[in-house]
């Protein structure tokens, strides 16, 4: 059977209520304990981090570890202690850091995953060192701008007969920090908190999918293995 249909499932579902949950508590729907959002979201980065560790052909699931348990560790971080909330958002960076790397170092040829691993590392140790040496919007807005103008770079140019247009996406997301940065707006990126739950909420709706059609897939295509086996005998 299909890895993701054996396992994507339960993941999936935890992402789904993670995200229901959290959008709940954005909207005010009902009053959740962010603490019990960040178990969720913390159990489902284990899961993640199990099948990985059980097989290193499952190098994807890396990526969804490092930043749901980055994810978890800041919504805990930033409610249970007084410390300064950009070290919350530098675990959630440095988390989703991590787990590319973690694809680099389980198969050295999926280099490509040095690239947003790199960069979230260098923007979570940016993001960290805002509390000790003081706010520097004006350096983000840089260091920002010119990480998007490398990821736009390197998205146009072949490697490898291959161009990695997927790197626009990182690209604008820096983008547009950068410039709400660059126009003193910065609190109003406040008002795409709702973006967050919603995204997850996708994200495990189709994880599911996925999940359910490799489970249904998976009996069809040994059948037809074996039908194919009897017909060559």
């Amino acid at each position: 059977m299909n890895r993701i249909g054996a396992t994507g499932l339960w993941w999936g579902l935890l992402l789904i209520g993670g995200g229901a949950l959290w959008l709940a508590d954005v909207t005010g729907v009902v009053n959740v304990s962010p603490i019990v959002v960040a178990i969720v979201f913390a159990l489902a980065g284990i899961g993640f981090a199990i099948d990985f560790a059980r097989d290193s052909r499952n190098w994807w699931a890396a990526i969804p570890a490092g930043a749901l348990l980055g994810l978890g560790a800041l919504i805990a971080f930033v409610e249970g202690t007084t410390a300064p909330d950009e070290w919350g958002a530098a675990m959630l960076l440095g988390g989703s850091g991590l787990g590319f790397a973690a694809v680099y170092l389980s198969n050295r040829n999926l280099w490509w995953a040095l690239i947003p691993g790199g960069l979230l590392l260098s923007v979570a140790i940016i993001v960290a060192s805002v509390p000790i040496v003081g706010p520097g919007e004006g350096i983000a807005v840089v260091v920002l701008g010119i990480m998007a103008a490398i990821l736009v770079v390197l998205a146009f140019v072949p490697i490898q007969g291959r161009r990695m247009l997927w790197l626009l996406v990182p690209a604008g997301i820096l983008g547009v920090v950068a410039g709400f940065l660059a126009r003193g707006a910065a609190e109003a990126l406040e008002s795409f908190n709702w973006v967050s739950p919603a995204a997850l909420l996708v994200v495990g709706l189709v994880v599911v999918f996925r999940a359910l059609s490799a489970r249904g897939a998976g009996p069809q295509g040994d059948g037809n293995q074996r039908h194919g086996a009897v017909d060559g005998h």
